[in-house]
């Protein structure tokens, strides 16, 4: 009893470093920064068109994006698992192909998709010498299908990785009565795996919302500031709200940026938590 006790005093001391940074750089300047917040503040910025087309654009990434990503990766791990025993090699291969996305970094897969998609680039030299017009990837409609392939190759791996671990988790015992019963690998999938697999499956999705976030990053080097109406997202107006020093604007769509991701965390959670019998996420 002693020793747990100690040991729980040392991991409240290690996370204790952790909570007084975020204090003292995030939580605190944030919370002061609300009191210069004016009712004009939050009613200009939900008045404003440009923040409603933000988070039009950043739902609708999310609301088409994350499902993509969740069944592309989900597949890939199903198609991993098989390879385990039999093709050690390529298995060992994909892995590694998995894994390269995240470890390159934001600057560089923008330069790449321009070589690419630039209104001169590789691909639209491939089209002019078929005969077909130059399409304008990176300032048009199409910017936004760019986007959601350069998310999808960007944190696909990370996905795959988690849906690894989930099915080195399911019951093998209950796989093979399946496979003796006659189920295919589709029918184990859906009826055995999944439902063994709920709580990998709401951790993904939670690092799936986050990363749609992150991608702003390429999005911001590959169209701007002010990109086309299609791309130009929730970060792309609190940006502009500082280079404008309009904190208060600012302040505003952070807060509410804060409290809907909170909320949809906090029902993922809670969700996992009822359906796993009280075992947190």
């Amino acid at each position: 009893m002693g020793k747990m006790v100690d040991r729980y005093k040392r991991g409240i001391a290690f996370s204790s470093v952790s909570f007084i940074g975020f204090s003292v750089i995030y939580l605190i300047s944030f919370t002061y920064s609300l009191t210069n917040v004016t009712m004009r503040d939050i009613q200009g910025t939900i008045d404003s068109g440009t923040y409603r087309l933000a988070i039009f654009n950043t739902m609708k990434f999310m609301v088409i994006a994350v499902p993509i990503l969740f069944v592309l990766s989900f597949a890939l791990a199903l198609l991993m698992k098989q390879l385990v025993n039999g093709h050690k090699f390529i298995y060992n291969v994909l892995m590694a192909v998995n894994i390269f996305p995240m470890i390159v970094p934001s600057f560089i897969v923008a330069f790449v998709v321009r070589i690419f998609f630039e209104d001169y680039g590789i691909i639209n030299g491939v089209l002019t010498g078929m005969g077909i017009q130059g399409i304008s990837w990176l300032n048009s409609r199409f910017s936004f299908v760019l986007l959601i392939l350069i998310y999808l190759w960007k944190y696909y791996g990370y996905c795959v990785v988690i849906f690894l671990g989930g099915l080195n988790s399911v019951d093998s015992e209950s796989i093979e009565a399946a496979r003796l019963d006659g189920a295919g690998e589709f029918v184990i999938a859906l009826k055995i795996a999944a439902p063994q697999m709920k709580k990998y499956f709401s951790f993904a999705v939670i690092i799936e919302i986050i990363s749609v976030f992150k991608v702003f990053k390429e999005s911001s080097i590959l169209f701007g500031d002010y990109p086309h109406s299609c791309v130009y997202m929730i970060q792309n107006y609190m940006n502009n709200c500082m280079y404008s020093l309009n904190y208060g604007k600012l302040v505003c769509a952070a807060v509410i940026m804060i409290a809907v991701f909170i909320t949809v965390l906090l029902i993922l959670l809670f969700k996992g938590n009822k359906e796993n019998k009280g075992e947190f996420i």
